[in-house]
C-alpha cells in the first residue's frame, strides 16, 4: 500500500477548524518581522515569539491537560526554541521522527 494512501486513511475522519486555523495564520504572520534572518541589517531571528503561539494552540492536547501528546520547548540558543512533541505509540521500541520544520 501507498504511503500516501495509509497517509489518507489516518486523516479520515479529521476535520480542521478553520477559522483556529486562520486565527493561528494571522497570529504566525504577524510576528514575521522577528523571524527575518539576515544578520548585515541587524534582523536576527526569534522564533521564541511564534512558539509562543504555537504552544497556545497545542496547549490542550499536552499529556498534562488531558491530551495525549508530551509536548516540549527546547532552547539551544536563546530566543530559537525548538517543539518537540511525542505522541506516544503503543510499542515503546518503535518511533517515527517528523523533523526539520522551521518555525
Amino acid at each position: 500500500m501507498a504511503a500516501s494512501t495509509l497517509l489518507s486513511d489516518a486523516l479520515k475522519g479529521l476535520d480542521l477548524d478553520k477559522d483556529e486555523y486562520v486565527a493561528l495564520m494571522e497570529k504566525l504572520i504577524g510576528e514575521a518581522r522577528h523571524v527575518q534572518n539576515n544578520p548585515r541589517q541587524g534582523l536576527v531571528p526569534k522564533e521564541s515569539v511564534v512558539a509562543v503561539h504555537v504552544m497556545d494552540v497545542l496547549e490542550p492536547y499536552k499529556q498534562e491537560n488531558g491530551g495525549p501528546l508530551i509536548i516540549k520547548e527546547l532552547e539551544y540558543m536563546e530566543g530559537r526554541p525548538n517543539i518537540k512533541i511525542t505522541y506516544p505509540g503503543t510499542d515503546p521500541e518503535k518511533c517515527t521522527g517528523l523533523i526539520g520544520s522551521h518555525l
